[in-house]
């Protein structure tokens, strides 16, 4: 994980992951970056790969949190709510892929063109049931790209200087990561 300095409190840790426990649960963030993360096993916690080998990568959408509709960071059995203008990520891979591609292709199509402090809104939108008894139902999932207006001055200021915190820290360029 990218370590990045906390735009509130000014401390180094890691992004807080957001989970989305109920439908109806979402979180509109400012956009500070993008990294690619190779994918673990939900059984195993083994490094996932494709069947030729390469890694099953992921992107990880790191932001500032400014609106939430409860959506939660934590583990499991230690979840608390997102506090405005903390830093917090969020781990695109199964069907939050998707929603991811759809949001993308929509932007692409405006020939939206992505920076810092853009405005990313993802939301659990409903569920699938489970073909397994064994397993929950599968989360479905709805996301959105937009261009801040000038009542979210404070969150792109917000956006840049952890961006600017992030770039002065040295890290591996990701893998291609592209959601499309």
């Amino acid at each position: 994980m990218t370590t990045l300095q906390n735009p509130v409190t000014g401390e180094a840790g890691e992004s807080n992951s957001i989970k989305f426990p109920a439908v109806g649960t979402g979180i509109l963030v400012g956009l500070v970056g993008f990294d690619g993360y190779q994918q673990t096993d939900y059984d195993t916690d083994e490094l996932k790969t494709w069947k030729d080998g390469s890694p099953m990568m992921g992107t990880k959408i790191t932001g500032v949190a400014w609106e939430s509709t409860g959506a939660e960071i934590g583990p499991k059995d230690d979840r608390t709510p997102t506090v405005e203008g903390s830093q917090v990520a969020i781990f695109v891979e199964g069907s939050k892929f998707y929603a991811w591609r759809d949001a993308s292709a929509e932007a692409a199509k405006a020939n939206h063109v992505y920076e810092v402090g853009d405005l990313i809104w993802f939301g659990c939108t409903g569920t699938t049931p489970a073909t397994n008894p064994k397993h929950d139902d599968r989360k479905d999932y709805g996301a959105k790209i937009d261009k801040p207006t000038a009542e979210h001055a404070e969150l792109v200021a917000q956006c840049q200087a952890a961006y600017q915190t992030a770039s002065a820290i040295p890290v591996a360029a990701p893998a291609n990561t592209a959601p499309f």
